[in-house]
């Protein structure tokens, strides 16, 4: 699959786990205020269950990738998921 061939609706997509949330919040919140598209992996996201395909659907959207870890993050299955590796040229990793 060819995730670059899809024309983008956001600018980023802000994905993280566990006791980053309020941060996830600051770093849309920033972006949003310099006019930038934000997709928050917390709040939209429809509470469908369907987890992966949403998040599947984020990295085809998004022209960006920031991915916030934090110490449980790591400790997660997340933290060994391959999919930043499929888009590794549109991520930006951070650590809170």
């Amino acid at each position: 699959m060819n995730l670059t061939s899809t024309p983008y609706v956001y600018d980023y997509f802000i994905s993280r786990r566990g006791s980053v949330a309020a941060v996830a919040r600051e770093v849309a919140d920033t972006l949003e205020a310099a006019s930038y598209t934000v997709k928050v992996q917390d709040y939209d996201f429809p509470s469908s269950g369907k987890f992966v395909l949403d998040i599947h659907d984020a990295l085809k959207q998004c022209r960006n990738l920031i991915i916030l870890h934090s110490n449980d993050y790591d400790a997660s299955i997340a933290a060994h998921w391959k999919a930043p590796n499929a888009c590794s040229d549109r991520s930006i990793p951070t650590r809170s």
